[in-house]
């Protein structure tokens, strides 16, 4: 059974879809986040939900509601940029690819 959350044939097809496709990275997170301005990198995403009147709504639910899109946003953020350190900047074997994570992993 394999434990990993990505397998070795899963990384392979990232690395082979993602691998120097910033424009496909983009186009996801267009898909996910409907954003104010899309041109801002990974990490930087200000969507319309952020810019919503939440004035008629009482402060303990506006505090719960802000927090959860906070944390959705935070989340697809930060899978897309784990998608792409996975699939990198070239192709690399798999070996390669499990090297580079788990050096990134312990900065």
């Amino acid at each position: 059974m394999d434990d990993k959350r990505i397998n070795d044939s899963e990384l392979a097809w990232l690395n082979a879809t993602f691998a120097g496709n910033k424009d496909g990275l983009k186009v996801l997170r267009k898909l996910f986040l409907y954003e104010l301005t899309p041109s801002n990198p990974l990490g930087l995403g200000r969507d319309m939900w952020t810019e919503l009147d939440l004035s008629n709504v009482p402060l303990d639910m506006r505090l719960v509601l802000i927090e959860a899109r906070q944390m959705m946003i935070k989340h697809i953020e930060g899978s897309l940029i784990v998608l792409s350190k996975l699939a990198g900047d070239s192709k690399e074997s798999l070996e390669e690819t499990m090297k580079r994570i788990a050096k990134d992993s312990s900065k």
